[in-house]
């Protein structure tokens, strides 16, 4: 499933409503690729998990308590517990256009404003601390400029956005009409083509714009009409503004809960409503069960992390007892050299040194 810059869009608009204000009591990794932050907010606590999880990146509120999955204290944790535990969370945006980043801007009483850092982007996502200067107090993933020329990631580097795409705009003028109007003439599926050539465009969102607009998601692009593509992805493109939000989850006849949206989707074989895109993007993930932050079992990172303590013991022990397996003498070996050292004690007063 796609958690895509149109999803993170109405995730955005949601915690404005339900968190903004709100006093930031307790930071916690629930596994190794998760923040998980308590607020209390409108006089209740609600919880929020952000995820750079490389095939379950996401931010959504989840509905129990998360609990701590990783035993060692990091240096992202310790900044943040100084930094954000105990702060006021003042906005949530999303400040770059059809991109997947979202700031969570906090202010402490003693230490004053920082911004928690989501980039929820698959196998590049990546949660970052900033100070007062947007400079990187620390990340869950640092990049040295050797691994990432172009946007290393290290605390006391300037915060850099992602690179921008080489793809036109959701919300398309005439010209860059004229443009996709040539990119649809290829024999390729129309999803295809909009994910290849417009920015914002994840492939859940691909095959709803080619259902509404060509009336199938696998529509061919040579069928499609760009007034008409151009027309859909203003209308989906619009809802940030409108906040008309119609959040659910995608169901498949024979596979069941397969996706979620945050709006009506029609190309899958039924769109069940649900109250908010933070449910259902906790139900998708709580029935694939895709890690430990998105289970059911909010112990489920500590029984994580328990199990690969024992899966490590095991497997040393395993080598431990191959080492001494290659050590053990042969099949009667033992005995023959008990035998010599029989001999060589009975004559040992025969032999003469260097024999």
């Amino acid at each position: 499933m796609h958690f895509d810059a149109l999803t993170l869009a109405a995730v955005a608009d949601e915690l404005n409503e339900t968190l903004r204000g709100g006093r930031v009591q307790q930071v916690v990794l629930p596994d190794a690729h998760s923040i998980a932050l308590e607020v209390y907010a409108n006089r209740q606590r609600v919880y929020l998990l952000l995820s750079a999880h490389p095939q379950a990146s996401r931010v959504h509120q989840v509905e129990q308590k998360p609990r701590r999955g990783v035993e060692k204290e990091t240096p992202l944790l310790l900044l943040l517990r100084k930094y954000v535990r105990g702060s006021r969370l003042d906005s949530v945006e999303t400040p770059i256009p059809f991109e997947r980043v979202l700031f969570l801007r906090f202010d402490h009483p003693q230490h004053g404003p920082t911004t928690l850092v989501a980039e929820p982007m698959g196998r590049l996502s990546n949660l970052m601390l900033l100070d007062a200067g947007e400079r990187i107090l620390d990340a869950l993933r640092r990049t040295h400029p050797k691994e990432a020329a172009l946007r290393p990631v290290r605390p006391k580097l300037l915060y850099a956005p992602p690179p921008p795409q080489d793809k036109l705009p959701p919300l398309l003028d005439d010209a860059a009409v004229q443009e996709l109007a040539q990119a649809l003439s290829v024999d390729e599926r129309l999803w295809r083509v909009l994910v290849q050539r417009v920015a914002g465009v994840s492939p859940t969102l691909a095959r709803e714009v080619a259902w509404r607009a060509a009336g199938a998601a696998d529509a061919p692009a040579a069928d499609a009409d760009p007034a008409q593509v151009r027309a859909v992805l203003a209308e989906l493109w619009s809802l940030p503004e409108t906040h008309a939000w119609t959040p659910g989850l995608l169901l498949d006849d024979e596979e069941g809960v397969v996706g979620f949206a945050a709006y009506e989707a029609h190309f899958s074989d039924e769109f069940l409503p649900v109250a908010s895109i933070s449910q259902a993007v906790a139900q998708f993930y709580g029935v694939a069960q895709r890690d430990a932050a998105g289970s059911t079992d909010p112990y489920a990172g500590m029984r994580n992390g328990v199990a690969a303590l024992l899966d490590r013991a095991e497997e040393r022990v395993r080598r431990q007892l191959a080492a001494l397996a290659a050590d053990e003498p042969e099949p009667g070996e033992p005995e023959r050299l008990r035998t010599q050292a029989e001999w060589l004690l009975a004559l040992s007063s025969q032999i003469q040194p260097g024999q």
